[in-house]
């Protein structure tokens, strides 16, 4: 956006993604690619299968199955052997267009110059050809790509999103239209990266949190109030949080309403009290300083290398 450039983003649907994991595609990837072998990788065969199921329907059970197929819902390691079965979509997305990925969510995204004719109709057409290479990798590993829930947007500035004409993109014969927001990784990314029906989301949740808790406050005593709070509104309202830096302050005070709000119901203060106080009392930093520590946490583990920083990530430092 800094550059006058818009970028065109695909978010792909994947159909019961962690369902249809073929274990041996996965064992061969793990051996193939990562090096995994001997006993070790065939841990992981044994951890795969055999697994078997059955349906239960009030005090009637279904015929045993075997699963041939999928990952263990729930667990740990689910989503990370989803991750390396699907590592080798990477090699399909040529340059210069990425892709994002975390478990079954993935994204490709392309930019371009709305100021260059043609520019917009040749990334455009990028993203089409990747998304049949995208479509062949699914049907060879036996996931199944979903057109129908696959959603597409153009990120950029006011003025150059103005500039732009198409209104739709066709994905493997299906026509999706443009749409002014999608949700990702459970974040709302509007057109401009404003985030502010994201933010306006947040709230409302937090805030419905809130309620509930409230009328049930006094029968709680204030740690487990604490406790409640801070694991069913507080973690939401910092999900993510990283992405709210550089935000104009009347976003960032929407948040810090609830954040008051919620420190004055563990302590069972009024609505007239002070928030500082509340705030001091419990040992929360306020809305801003909690994003900036969250995005200065992130540069120093880049910065030192720190073995919670993904490699991904230290590696363009």
């Amino acid at each position: 956006m800094e550059h006058q450039q818009v970028s065109a983003l695909v978010a792909v649907d994947v159909s019961a993604a962690f369902d249809t994991v073929d274990h041996d595609i996965l064992l061969e990837v793990l051996n193939q690619r990562y090096g995994i072998c001997g006993s070790v990788l065939h841990c992981f065969d044994t951890y795969l299968r055999p697994r078997t199921c059955k349906v239960n329907v009030g005090d009637m059970y279904s015929t045993i199955r075997s699963l041939e197929f999928s990952v263990p819902q729930g667990s740990c390691l689910g989503p990370v052997l989803y991750s390396i079965y699907a590592s080798t979509l990477e090699e399909v997305v040529q340059s210069p267009t990425q892709i994002y990925g975390y478990a079954d969510d993935h994204a490709f995204m392309d930019s371009f110059d709305p100021r260059i004719p043609g520019s917009e109709v040749q990334a455009l057409e990028r993203h089409q050809d990747i998304a049949v290479e995208v479509k062949h990798w699914m049907d060879t590993n036996r996931l199944k790509m979903n057109p129908t829930k696959t959603e597409f947007i153009y990120f950029g500035s006011r003025q150059q999103l103005n500039k732009c004409t198409s209104q739709t993109i066709s994905i493997n014969g299906e026509v999706i239209p443009r749409a002014n927001k999608v949700r990702y990784l459970g974040t709302e990314l509007d057109e401009q990266l404003s985030f502010s029906d994201h933010i306006t989301t947040k709230c409302k949740k937090a805030m419905y949190g809130l309620q509930k808790i409230r009328h049930i406050r006094h029968l709680l005593t204030q740690d487990a109030c604490h406790t409640l709070v801070l694991g069913t509104v507080i973690s939401h309202l910092d999900y993510a949080n990283a992405i709210f830096i550089g935000l104009p302050d009347t976003q960032i005070r929407k948040l810090q309403r609830v954040q008051n709000f919620a420190a004055k119901l563990v302590l069972q203060m009024d609505k007239y009290s002070s928030s500082t106080t509340a705030l001091k009392t419990l040992h929360w930093l306020p809305v801003q300083l909690r994003i900036k520590h969250k995005v200065l946490t992130m540069i120093w583990k880049i910065g030192n290398a720190s073995m919670d920083c993904p490699r991904c990530i230290s590696d363009q430092s």
